[in-house]
């Protein structure tokens, strides 16, 4: 195994500096790195020692400036306070609020590169000045910048030109009162400590420093302010640089990207690495025992499940050789699907990056409340939230897992009330949903509604001894999320209370998200032990013997944008501020600096296209591809199985043959409907689902009329309308008067609506909601206008409840089950008794023959006049075989010419007749239908799918049946 950067490292300066190390300085990319280095100083010395100063470089700045770094939501409302003293006609903090931070962002370029602010922020009026007050710029700065303001300068102007030359104009002053100003609170955004000291070792300052020598290590991009440093100290011969780099891409090829910077470096400072130390690395290397794989797979899941099967194979995953093993994420929303992949076997491991907060339940929480007032509505001066925000709060673990809230009766009440806006009184007494939901009036009282929530939620350890002994306990866990977001929540409230600034709830939110997607709680653990799983950023000068990389995609490594800058780009490039080009050049020294000594290594990437993503491999891999680097590709393949699938053919059990028996025979309270022995003709499996094993599709509150639900209000309504005339005549004239009435109509559709999808409540109708009635109440006219066309109608009965008893042959004798269900409609007209159902989709009033209703092969099935002829065959038992006549109002045929809702049976061009009685067929039918109820009780015949596969398109159950 190669020597290690770091290692070798510790060796050389504890040999030159044993007796001196306290005054030594050693600065590092990161303080991963320093952790590292000590680690291996304490192996080579072997004995204690005074341990040497270890900083990362923003540290080193930091320590000789008498300035805190402020956090970004005080810099904001500062910037936003200095803004409006320079343009009273300044826009609101929110609008301001995205382009303030690309001004900070910029501010902070500007500074940390040493660029002259007086310059680049310059209005030039007449860009023939550029000559005289640019003299000092090279020719192609001043081209750069002449063709940028040329772009502005043109006849032409437009009001977005207007705008950004009125902002550009103001931009010196507020670059300096901004600075200004920080500087009396004895705060500052980072570029400007990091100028304070670099203009303070130009101008000459003495600056007084407490170690003897400064090691810069493992350095790559540096902006000027830390050249300038780095310059003076080399100068006083107080510093030394040690540049970790492959020859291959420092001088083997001049333009290769990743040693764009280090080649720079060497140039200026020289390398003091110790004269051994190899450069020819593992990276250009064709030794036998070195394998790089690069895979890809279909989706991100598979690419953290594919780290399993890497790490399983791996023959040094013991604790004492873990630690050489890294898994680094190029896109680190894979953290939490890759710490539920990690094998069981392997019991230690490091996240370096901590754990972010944006994944946990309290985040979600917090989003879910906001999303709760930021939706809100007042009516009648009635606060109203809307359902599906009251449902997710309910469902959120943190509620819903507690038992004494009481959440999921909560939530099953609020569905069967089926309230889409749901008033904050309903919650009225109950605790802790009294505090939650309740109208939010501004954004700081928005703070503390959301700490007083927090506060509820926060639970004490049963004793102090329990927080000692188990620091991860789900408890301490809990209370950890809750601590942070509490600070946070204090923090941003401080900051608003002092800025005087008015946000609305949605800068707010904006604000609080930003600073919660920031914070990470940190693992407990030993860091220096166990697989090692990190963001890019974390490899900095780090090797490890296996390495694994995730999400190698490009427009991931490297990343496909850089953050929004109001300094376009020709300018940037101008005065030397960092761009696009140099963030790939920054990527590239990071991947191929990973392989300089790492001897297994394994790069996975998404190879899905969907959506935006290109599924591209990164530009890096296909280098490495076409530049002989020594490099295997793979595809692996994944058989997805459930684990106990389904067939179409479904044997049934004694558990399944006594279901139906206690369900359906007579004394068992229930009857087989219609509805549920047209199920069985359309598919056996969906009968088993539902009438069987009662899997019933959950309950949800309703915002959508569907189908099933806008024939139930039809009905409904129809028979609110008709209810007077229940066991009377309602000739033409009293049909007519009824249609004529619109708002009697409309109104009557209104309630029902509201009964059904408000439980009565007086709300107003939702778009879709009010559509629908619209097309109910149409209708419902059409039904009644169609009527006044008959002689006269008398109304037997309406939504008629039946039930009969029927004799089957069930285990080789006679049983009796029940049938039953409900009539929509019962009427005589002319004498002849009539069974009607209505009907909103699609109907043919043609059939080929009896037997075809019954046809469980035929996709085609009519099962609307199945269902009709079913009813009249109960009713027929029930009061003997009458000259029933059935009926379907197909409403929309209802007015077509010709059109009497009796069922034609056509077996032939010329063979066809109009059913006027069921009795005419009812020997017929009765002979299938008891054919087919006697199938569904008979224990060999099985529970198989439908093969029309069209049909599982709308079944709620087609997931069980793996469709």
């Amino acid at each position: 195994m190669y020597t290690y950067f770091l290692d070798h490292l510790a060796h050389h300066i504890y040999s030159c500096y044993k007796d001196s190390l306290d005054r030594q300085c050693l600065v590092f990319p990161s303080r991963r790195a320093g952790l590292y280095f000590l680690k291996y100083l304490s192996e080579t010395a072997g004995v204690p020692v005074w341990a040497p100063a270890v900083l990362t470089i923003n540290e080193l700045f930091a320590s000789f400036s008498d300035l805190e770094k402020a956090e970004p939501d005080t810099l904001i409302f500062e910037l936003y306070r200095i803004y409006k003293e320079l343009n009273p006609e300044a826009e609101s903090f929110d609008d301001f609020y995205f382009w303030g931070e690309m001004l900070i962002g910029d501010f902070d370029d500007v500074d940390k590169y040493l660029v002259n602010a007086d310059r680049i922020f310059a209005n030039l009026a007449d860009i023939r000045r550029i000559d005289t007050e640019f003299g000092d710029l090279t020719a192609d700065q001043k081209e750069i910048i002449r063709h940028f303001w040329t772009n502005f300068a043109v006849d032409s102007s437009t009001p977005q030109k207007k705008d950004f030359l009125s902002i550009w104009s103001i931009l010196p002053d507020l670059y300096k009162n901004y600075r200004r100003t920080l500087r009396a609170k004895r705060i500052a955004y980072e570029g400007m400590i990091f100028r304070d000291l670099a203009e303070l070792s130009v101008n000459g300052f003495n600056i007084e420093f407490n170690w003897d020598m400064f090691h810069f290590i493992g350095f790559n991009a540096l902006n000027n302010c830390e050249i300038q440093l780095m310059k003076e100290l080399s100068k006083s011969g107080r510093a030394k640089f040690y540049w970790d780099y492959d020859n291959s891409y420092v001088y083997g090829n001049q333009s290769h990207s990743a040693g764009f910077f280090i080649r720079r470096n060497i140039k200026l400072f020289g390398n003091d690495m110790p004269e051994d130390w190899c450069y020819d690395t593992l990276l250009c290397s064709s030794a036998g025992n070195l394998s790089r794989k690069v895979i890809d797979t279909s989706t991100d899941v598979a690419q953290v499940k594919y780290v399993a099967t890497i790490l399983g194979n791996m023959d040094s995953m013991e604790n004492t050789d873990a630690h050489h093993t890294a898994v680094v994420l190029a896109d680190e929303n894979l953290l939490i699907p890759l710490l539920s992949s990690i094998p069981e076997n392997i019991h230690d491991i490091n996240i370096t990056m901590g754990y972010p907060l944006r994944f946990s339940q309290i985040y979600s929480l917090i989003r879910q409340l906001i999303s709760l007032q930021r939706n809100s509505r007042v009516e009648n001066s009635v606060t109203l939230f809307n359902h599906s925000d009251v449902i997710r709060i309910l469902k959120n673990n943190y509620l819903s897992s507690i038992d004494e809230y009481g959440s999921s009766a909560l939530i099953s009440d609020l569905v069967s009330e089926n309230n889409q806006w749901i008033a904050s009184s309903r919650f009225s007494g109950i605790k802790p949903f009294d505090m939650i939901f309740v109208k939010v009036s501004n954004t700081l009282t928005m703070s503390g509604y959301l700490k007083e929530i927090l506060e509820i939620l926060y639970k004490p350890a049963d004793d102090d001894t329990q927080s000692r002994t188990n620091p991860v306990s789900e408890t301490n866990i809990h209370n950890e999320f809750i601590y942070r977001v509490l600070l946070a929540l204090n923090r941003l409230r401080s900051v608003i209370e002092g800025s005087g600034t008015d946000l609305t709830l949605h800068t707010y939110s904006r604000l609080l998200e930003k600073i919660l997607k920031s914070l990470t709680i940190p693992f407990s653990g030993e860091p220096l032990r166990g697989i090692q799983i990190m963001g890019i950023l974390e490899t900095r000068t780090l090797d490890f013997k296996n390495l694994i990389m995730l999400s190698v995609n490009e427009g991931t490594m490297p990343r496909g944008s850089v953050s929004s800058s109001y300094i376009p780009y020709n300018l940037r490039e101008a005065f030397g501020l960092p761009t696009l080009r140099h963030q790939d050049s920054i990527f590239a020294y990071y991947f191929y600096r990973l392989m300089h000594r790492a001897e297994n290594v394994n790069f996975i990437y998404n190879s899905n296209s969907e959506g935006l993503r290109t599924g591209e491999m990164s530009r890096f891999l296909m280098q490495m591809k076409y530049m002989d680097y020594l490099i295997d590709f793979s595809s692996p393949g994944y058989r997805i199985n459930v684990s106990r699938p389904f067939k179409s053919g479904g044997t049934r059990s004694e558990a399944d043959i006594s279901a139906l028996e206690q369900s359906y025979m007579v004394n068992s309270g229930r009857r087989l409907s219609p509805s549920a022995v047209n199920t069985w003709l359309t598919c056996r499996k969906m009968f088993y689902y539902r009438y069987v094993c009662k899997l019933k599709e959950p309950d949800e509150i309703l915002t959508e009329v569907d189908a099933l639900l806008f024939g139930n209000i039809l009905h409904a309504a129809m028979e609110k309308i008709y209810s007077g005339f229940r066991g009377k005549k309602a000739d033409r004239q009293k049909i007519r008067s009824i249609a004529e009435d619109k708002d009697f109509i409309v109104k009557t559709v209104g309630d029902v609506f509201r009964d059904v999808l408000h439980s009565g409540n007086d709300q107003l109708l939702s778009g879709s909601g009010r559509i629908a009635a619209g097309i109910a109440s149409e209708y419902i006219s059409m039904i009644l206008r169609y009527d006044t066309g008959l002689d006269s109608v008398y109304i037997s009965d309406l939504e008629k409840d039946v039930v009969v008893p029927v004799e089957i042959y069930y285990k080789d004798k006679p049983a009796r089950i029940q049938l039953g269900g409900i009539i929509d409609r019962m009427d005589i007209v002319n004498d002849i008794p009539r069974i009607i159902d209505y009907k909103t989709g699609n109907v043919s009033n043609e059939i080929k023959s009896i037997g075809s209703l019954f046809d469980e092969t035929d996709e085609n099935r009519n099962g609307a006049w199945f269902q009709v002829l079913m009813y009249c065959e109960i009713n027929a038992l029930l009061d003997g075989p009458a000259g029933l006549q059935p009926v379907i109002y197909a409403l929309r045929k209802l007015y077509d010419p010709g059109f009497s809702g009796r069922l034609t049976i056509k077996s032939g061009k010329d063979d066809q007749f109009e059913l006027l009685r069921y009795s005419d067929i009812r020997d017929e039918y009765y002979s299938y239908l008891a054919s087919v109820l006697e199938s569904i009780f008979n224990r060999d015949e099985p529970f198989h799918m439908t093969g029309h596969l069209r049909k599982c398109d709308t079944c709620p159950y087609r997931e069980l049946c793996d469709r």
